[in-house]
């Protein structure tokens, strides 16, 4: 009983912190509100739709033309960062640097899914 008491106290407060914030900001800004994650689905959902919405720049160009990549590599070396995108089935490699600026792109081999099942 105590737990669950605690547990609506600090609900409570962060959902008057979140209206308080909310009176503050100017008509120009947009206030997201943290949405009720309930489930291993809707968090990885979460997690998909904040991830597209701050890619900036070529990121977000590729991503709308190609979609979703799970292929993704982010590489620190050398004093600079740059990540790979990789689309296997396309034939396709996506070189950007820190900004996400897309710095090359190139063809690779393409793989079938069903290729290495098979074979």
């Amino acid at each position: 009983m105590k737990r669950y008491l605690a547990s609506r106290i600090v609900a409570s407060a962060a959902l008057a912190a979140v209206f308080l914030l909310a009176g503050r900001a100017s008509a120009t800004e947009v206030v997201y509100y943290p949405p009720q994650v309930t489930g291993k689905k809707v968090r990885r959902q979460v997690r998909y739709f904040l991830y597209k919405k701050n890619l900036r720049a070529d990121k977000r160009r590729v991503f709308d033309k190609f979609g979703y990549t799970p292929h993704r590599i982010r590489i620190n070396g050398y004093g600079r960062v740059t990540e790979r995108w990789q689309y296997l089935d396309r034939g396709l490699e996506f070189v950007f640097d820190a900004d996400g600026v897309l710095v090359s792109r190139r063809h690779i081999r393409a793989e079938s899914r069903r290729s290495g099942i098979y074979h």
